[in-house]
C-alpha cells in the first residue's frame, strides 16, 4: 500500500500521461556525459552479442529458449542470446510480463511509487515473485554504471521512453529490446509487450498462455454484463480542484472498458489524453464515468464541485471513484498480471452503476 501523498502524484500522471511521459523522458536523459563515459568504458557487449560474460548462475527460474532470437525495436533490431539469465528491466511495467512467463530478474526498474511496495513489485506480481528479491533500479535516472556492474545478459526497455543515446549506453552493456516503434513511447499495448518480452525470453508459449487468461477475464465480464455492450463511458481523472482530464480510446487505460464492451465518447483530445475544466464537465455526463483516483479525498471534491454535482452521471450515481490505491496502481501500470485484479474488482462497480436503478449503491 502506498500513502496518500504518492498516489495523489500518481493519479496526477506523472508516470503515464503525454505530459508525464515527457517529464519521465527529460529525466532520464538528464544522466550526464560522465555517466555515459563511465558506461562506456564498462566495455559490455554490443547489442547484437551475447553478453554473458558473468559467468554467474541464472536468475531467470527455467531455461528460456534453445536459439537465439530477433528482435525488431524502435531503434533497430536486437540479436538475444539463447538463454538469458541475468535479465535486467528498464521499462515501468516490463518485469510484470517477465514474471508472468516464469522468469525472475536479477534487477527491475521502479519509481517513487512502487519503490514503496515489497521488492517494488505490486499486489498482482507477488506471488509470480515468490521469495525472490531482485535490485531496485531508480527510474528518475538510469545508471548504466551499476547496470554493468550486475553483468546482465539481456536489458528489456519495452514499457519506456528510451532515447536513442540511451539505447546506445545500454547495448554497449548487453543486448537490449527498447520500446516499440509502433507506439507513441510508455503506450505500448500489454499484449504487445508480453509477446515481445516472452519472444524475447524464448518463452512464447508462455507468454500466449498469459496472454489468453487475460483475454477470458474479459470474455467473462462481457458474457456476465451485457448491458456493457454499447453503453458510454468516461475514463476521468483528477488534476486539481475543478481541473480534471479525461483519456480517450487511444488509451491503454480506456482500452479496458472498450474490451469489456463499453464504447468511449467523442471528447475533443490532442492524442490520448484530454484536459477538461469544471466548464467543460458535462463532457463527462454519460452512462458511466470511471475515476482512476486512490484517494477519498480527491473523490470528495468531486463530488462537492457544484456544476458536476449537477450533471445526471452524478445525481444517478452512475460514477465509479477507484479510490483504492492497489486498484489504482493496477490502471495506471496494465500489465499482464495487473489486469486481472483490475477487472475483478472493477466489473461489480461498473454493473451497479449501468444496472439503471439509481438507489443501486457502487460497492467500495
Amino acid at each position: 500500500m502506498i500513502d496518500e501523498p504518492a498516489v495523489e502524484g500518481l493519479t496526477r500522471r506523472r508516470l503515464l500521461t503525454a505530459g508525464a511521459a515527457t517529464v519521465l523522458l527529460v529525466a532520464m536523459a538528464g544522466c550526464g556525459s560522465d555517466d555515459d563515459d563511465d558506461a562506456a568504458e564498462t566495455g559490455g557487449s554490443s547489442g547484437s552479442g551475447s553478453g554473458d560474460e558473468s559467468g554467474g548462475s541464472g536468475g531467470s527460474g527455467g531455461s528460456g529458449g534453445a536459439e537465439p532470437r530477433t528482435i525488431e525495436h524502435k531503434f533497430g533490431t536486437t540479436e538475444v542470446p539463447a538463454d538469458p539469465q541475468r535479465v535486467i528491466t528498464i521499462g515501468l511495467v516490463d518485469h510484470d510480463a517477465v514474471l508472468a512467463v516464469g522468469v525472475v530478474p536479477i534487477a527491475i526498474t521502479t519509481n517513487e511509487y512502487s519503490a514503496g511496495q515489497p521488492n517494488g513489485v505490486w499486489t498482482w506480481a507477488r506471488d509470480a515473485l515468490g521469495d525472490a528479491e531482485p535490485e531496485q533500479l531508480p527510474e528518475e535516472e538510469i545508471n548504466f554504471e551499476r547496470i554493468a556492474e550486475l553483468q546482465p545478459d539481456l536489458i528489456l526497455a519495452v514499457y519506456s521512453g528510451l532515447t536513442q543515446d540511451q539505447y546506445d549506453l545500454l547495448a554497449q552493456i548487453a543486448p537490449t529490446v527498447a520500446q516499440s516503434g509502433d507506439h507513441d513511447d510508455y503506450q505500448t499495448p500489454w499484449e504487445d509487450m508480453t509477446r515481445v518480452i516472452g519472444q524475447a525470453l524464448g518463452r512464447e508459449e508462455q507468454a500466449e498462455e498469459a496472454i489468453g487468461r487475460v483475454e477470458q477475464v474479459f470474455t467473462d465480464g462481457r458474457d456476465e454484463h451485457p448491458e456493457f455492450d454499447g453503453s458510454v463511458a468516461v475514463y476521468a481523472g483528477y488534476l486539481e480542484p475543478g481541473q480534471y482530464y479525461a483519456e480517450t480510446e487511444g488509451s491503454t487505460r480506456a482500452a479496458i472498458l472498450i474490451e469489456l464492451g463499453f464504447t468511449m465518447p467523442d471528447i475533443p483530445a490532442d492524442g490520448f489524453f484530454a484536459e477538461v475544466s469544471r466548464e467543460q464537465v458535462e463532457l463527462f455526463d454519460h452512462d458511466v464515468v470511471l475515476w482512476e483516483l486512490g484517494d477519498t479525498a480527491m473523490a470528495d471534491d468531486i463530488r462537492a464541485d457544484p456544476v458536476y454535482e449537477q450533471l445526471a452521471v452524478a445525481r444517478e450515481g452512475r460514477d465509479v471513484f477507484v479510490t483504492d490505491p492497489d486498484v489504482a496502481g493496477g490502471l495506471a501500470l496494465i500489465s499482464v498480471l495487473s489486469l486481472p485484479f483490475v477487472i475483478d474488482k472493477l466489473v461489480p462497480q461498473l454493473a451497479a452503476a449501468v444496472d439503471g436503478d439509481p438507489a443501486t449503491a457502487v460497492p467500495a
